[in-house]
């Protein structure tokens, strides 16, 4: 059995845009799930998002796949607001997949204080890999890679 250590950061921001008033609760989780699948090709089965003070929503989205999401929203401008979607555990799949050449069948994470996940990523070929996925760098709340959608 062979052990390494691979450390990864991948991000996604989605935009979004509804007519007349600031969007509903209702209404961002819809575009989360409507988005994540014409864009990402992700079946969200499960969206949890709470209310910050500022009119901005934290939480997860749970595809199908059993891949946990940490979104985050900015407070809403006018009409839109912008989301970003995280998943350390798709992040660490493909970066493992693509830098590696490996596929990887089970992994074990736990979220940090700071956002990152450590734990340990198993191979199709029985080689187990300490992990650790970084959360997404930027220069503000929706800095990253966008993906422009209507809801």
């Amino acid at each position: 059995m062979r052990r390494g250590t691979i450390v990864l950061v991948l991000i996604g921001l989605i935009a979004f845009a509804i007519g007349g008033c600031a969007p509903s609760h209702s209404d961002i989780e819809k575009s989360i799930k409507e988005e994540m699948k014409s864009k990402l090709n992700v079946n969200i089965t499960a969206v949890n998002l709470m209310k910050q003070g500022d009119g901005s929503y934290i939480g997860t989205a749970t595809a199908d796949n059993g891949d946990v999401y940490d979104v985050t929203t900015g407070p809403p401008q006018r009409s839109k607001i912008e989301w970003r979607a995280y998943s350390a555990q798709a992040t660490l799949r493909e970066g493992m997949r693509t830098q590696l050449k490996v596929n990887v069948t089970s992994m074990a994470l736990s979220k940090q204080g700071d956002g990152s996940y450590v734990g340990t990523a198993t191979t199709d070929e029985d080689d187990v890999y300490d992990v650790v996925v970084d959360p997404p760098k930027d220069h503000g709340p929706m800095a990253g890679d966008h993906f422009t959608g209507n809801a």
